[in-house]
């Protein structure tokens, strides 16, 4: 058990009314987490978003990239996606997720009825669609942190 640091009066508290997913479009984002996951078949990364603009500033999208999967195909469009999403930034080499923390670009975001959990309360969720540098990123313009020797990635 945790404290929660004070004593809250639940009438004092605000309802929670729930979440809308996102109206499909470019969006400026900056990367606010990225974290290495096993799946159940392999190895992915989690990554946040925090919305700069045009519209919807402050709120927060998720994405997942698979690293690693028993399906090829899988493998395979999520190695081009951290490809893509390592070019929009910046990144010539990436090792560890951590060098993606802080960076901008820009992101296209869709939106499709769902009924997982993943859904807002009228049935849709958004997904990352493609990744875009902003205007004056190149590659190489990131500074990578270099691996000490024999490390690998956890998704090598």
């Amino acid at each position: 058990m945790a404290s929660l640091g004070q004593e809250f009066n639940v009438a004092d508290l605000p309802e929670n009314t729930g979440f809308l997913s996102i109206e499909p479009g470019w969006y400026t984002v900056t990367i606010d987490s990225a974290d290495v996951k096993p799946t159940k078949s392999g190895t992915g990364m989690s990554t946040g978003y925090k919305i700069n603009g045009p519209t919807n500033a402050g709120r927060l999208i998720f994405g997942f990239i698979n690293l690693t999967n028993a399906n090829s195909e899988c493998e395979r469009i999520g190695r081009g996606d951290l490809g893509a999403l390592s070019r929009a930034v910046g990144i010539a080499k990436i090792n560890d997720s951590d060098q993606l923390l802080g960076k901008s670009l820009e992101i296209q975001v869709t939106k499709e009825k769902d009924s997982s959990q993943y859904a807002d309360e009228n049935g849709f969720r958004n997904n990352i669609k493609s990744y875009r540098a902003l205007k004056g990123v190149s590659l190489g313009d990131s500074p990578t942190e270099k691996a000490p020797s024999g490390v690998k990635p956890p998704w090598a």
